[in-house]
């Protein structure tokens, strides 16, 4: 009995202390080697949602931008400096206005971003161009502490009017195909130097040339033959309204009395009176060119009336009616006097047709 027992102890088995400490050191290495691999991705899962939520932020930079016009001007000649003609950020209205600014949002923390606007050639946009060209290109940077290399896109834009590969001298394309100098096309397809087509078939390059109505239209000095008598050279030049209105006078064709109220977005009220019906009043600009900046909403009595957009973004002649107003005059930066809307010639018929009388009956 007792031997039996002996042999049954004897076939009993275990772990050693020095085999359990040997595991243990086993395991805590494992551990160890695992631990650093969760840190390392946990760091690249961090970077690229850095550069995730970098890229959208330049994205939305770059959507931002795009969407305003092409340039200050609304047609050739583009402008020579590119960057901001406002004062605050919400009255940019092109996009130029955004070259070299620098842009921080409190909802993207730890980012830093830059536009710049560069004009550009079709066919190399990825470099600036020295000249002004009807491309630009928008760059926006996008930075943050963790990113070693910076966030860059980049977009092409166009004004959608081509200013290269012609040999005219006023910066077009003929319809005809030829390269003359002269300001318009020629319906008789010559390539003469005159600034209109002679009916009678001739290519003068004299100022004497004769048109329908017999007088010499194209001199300095003589009566061309209007109803009022008075020479067409001494009427004061117009233009359509472009790079902002200077001065706006409406005229309020309302059915009585009422109290008018003019706002501008950045600065507010900038008019408020009592306007008689067909009354008119002057608006002026106040920035520091003088515009009023690219929208202006009239009230009356506190009632909301119409909106001009005297950023030229729309058209603005004399005679031009918004709401209970008229306009009958005004100014624009780079359009001077403001013109009336086309019309037809005071004797009712247009002086190019082919009646060959004289408009001076």
């Amino acid at each position: 009995m007792i031997k039996m027992k002996k042999a049954i102890t004897n076939n009993q088995s275990g772990f050693s202390l020095i085999e359990l400490v040997l595991g243990i050191v086993v395991v805590s290495i494992a551990l160890v080697g695992a631990m650093v691999s969760l840190s390392n991705i946990e760091a690249k899962s961090v970077h690229v949602e850095i550069v995730n939520r970098g890229t959208n932020y330049a994205n939305n930079i770059m959507e931002t931008i795009i969407n305003h016009r092409f340039d200050e001007n609304i047609a050739i000649p583009w402008s020579a400096d590119l960057g901001p003609e406002e004062n605050a950020f919400r009255e940019y209205d092109d996009i130029d206005d955004y070259n070299s600014l620098t842009w921080n949002s409190p909802t993207m923390p730890g980012y830093s971003g830059t536009s710049f606007i560069n004009y550009v050639i079709d066919t190399d946009w990825l470099n600036n161009n020295p000249n002004i060209t009807s491309y630009k290109t928008v760059t926006v940077v996008v930075t943050h502490s963790v990113l070693d290399i910076p966030i860059v896109i980049k977009s092409l834009v166009t004004s959608g009017i081509l200013t290269f590969g012609d040999d005219d001298d006023d910066g077009d394309n003929d319809d005809d195909g030829d390269n003359d100098d002269d300001h318009e096309d020629d319906d008789d397809g010559d390539n003469d130097d005159d600034h209109e087509d002679d009916d009678d078939g001739d290519n003068d390059d004299d100022d004497g040339n004769n048109d329908d109505d017999g007088d010499n239209d194209d001199d300095d000095h003589e009566d061309d033959g209007d109803d009022d008598g008075d020479n067409d050279d001494d009427e004061e030049p117009c233009g359509e309204c472009d790079g902002k209105v200077n001065s706006l006078t409406l005229q309020y064709t309302g059915s009585q009395s009422e109290l008018i109220r003019v706002e501008q977005r950045s600065q507010g009220t900038i008019f408020e009176n009592t306007v008689e019906s067909g009354s008119s009043f002057t608006l002026q600009g106040q920035d520091n060119q003088n515009t009023l900046g690219p929208e202006i909403t009239l009230y009356v009595n506190d009632s909301e009336n119409t909106d001009i957009h005297t950023s030229c973004s729309q058209p603005v002649y004399v005679g031009s009616v918004f709401g209970d107003f008229i306009v009958t005059a005004g100014t624009s930066r780079n359009g001077g006097s403001l013109c009336e809307e086309q019309s037809g010639d005071d004797d009712g018929d247009s002086d190019d047709d082919d009646d060959h009388e004289d408009d001076n009956h």
